[in-house]
C-alpha cells in the first residue's frame, strides 16, 4: 500500500488501549468482567428508550442548535444548582456528544503551541492525545499511592511556570476513582493565585485556566480569578 503524505498532526494521534483490550476480550469464549471501560453493565432504562423512540417517530430527527437543545440545557442548569449550589447562565452551558471532542476543542481554544499543560498521571488518555496533537508541552502531576492518589500541592507548585496555560483536575478520577475534597481544592487555588501574582509582578503575564472534570460528564472551566466561564 502506498504511504500517504499526511499532515504532521496525524502522527501525534494515539488510540486508547482500553478499546484494544476490549476488542481482544470479545473474541474470548469466557465470561469477562470489564473494568477497562467506563460503561454501565445494565441496560438503558425503558422510560428513556421509549421516550427516544417516541421523539424519533414524532419527527425530531433534524439538526438542533449547535450548543444543545434549550430544554436539555435548562435541565443542566437545574442539575448544577442541585449538585453544586450555583446556577450557571444558559449561554455558559454547552452540550456535546461525548467527552473527547470537547476536551480537544477546549485545549485548542485556550492554548497555543508550546504552551504548558499540567495533566494528572494516571489520567484519561484523551488529555494526552489532545495535548500532543496541539503541540503543547505536557507536564504530569503524579498521583502517588503514598498520598492516596491525590494531587500533592508541593508537586503542583513546582510544575507551574510562566508558560503554564492549563491545569486539568479530574474528580472523581478516571481511572482511580479518587475524589478531591474542598480543602485540597482551596490549597490548589491558593498555589495558583500565588504563582500567577508572582508572574504578574515580574511582568510574565499569563492567564491560567483550570478544567475540573467529574464523573457526571460535567466540566467546569475556570480562570484564576475563580470566574466560572463554562
Amino acid at each position: 500500500m502506498r504511504k500517504l503524505n499526511l499532515a504532521k498532526i496525524s502522527h501525534s494521534f494515539q488510540g486508547q488501549k482500553m478499546f484494544e483490550i476490549y476488542a481482544k476480550t470479545k473474541k474470548l469464549k469466557k465470561k469477562i468482567y470489564h473494568f477497562e471501560l467506563g460503561e454501565p453493565s445494565h441496560l438503558i432504562p425503558k422510560n428513556i428508550v421509549n421516550e427516544t423512540i417516541r421523539s424519533i417517530k414524532s419527527g425530531n430527527t433534524n439538526y438542533v442548535k449547535s450548543n444543545g437543545i434549550d430544554e436539555l440545557r435548562e435541565l443542566v442548569r437545574r442539575t448544577t444548582y442541585t449538585s453544586r449550589g450555583f446556577t450557571p447562565d444558559l449561554d455558559q452551558i454547552l452540550v456535546t456528544p461525548g467527552a473527547n471532542s470537547i476536551i480537544y476543542f477546549t485545549m485548542k481554544c485556550i492554548c497555543d503551541p508550546k504552551d504548558e499543560v499540567i495533566l494528572p498521571d494516571p489520567g484519561f488518555p484523551t488529555y494526552i492525545s489532545a495535548a500532543k496533537s496541539l503541540g503543547l508541552k505536557i507536564k504530569y502531576i503524579r498521583l502517588k499511592e503514598k498520598n492516596n492518589f491525590q494531587i500533592d500541592p508541593d508537586d503542583l507548585s513546582k510544575l507551574i511556570t510562566n508558560r503554564t496555560k492549563l491545569l486539568i483536575i479530574n474528580s472523581p478520577s478516571n481511572p482511580l476513582g479518587t475524589i478531591i475534597n474542598k480543602s485540597l481544592y482551596m490549597e490548589i487555588f491558593k498555589i495558583i493565585e500565588k504563582k500567577i501574582f508572582t508572574y504578574f509582578q515580574t511582568k510574565f503575564i499569563q492567564e491560567l485556566f483550570i478544567i475540573i472534570i467529574n464523573s457526571l460528564a460535567q466540566a467546569f472551566l475556570i480562570d484564576v480569578n475563580r470566574e466560572l466561564l463554562y
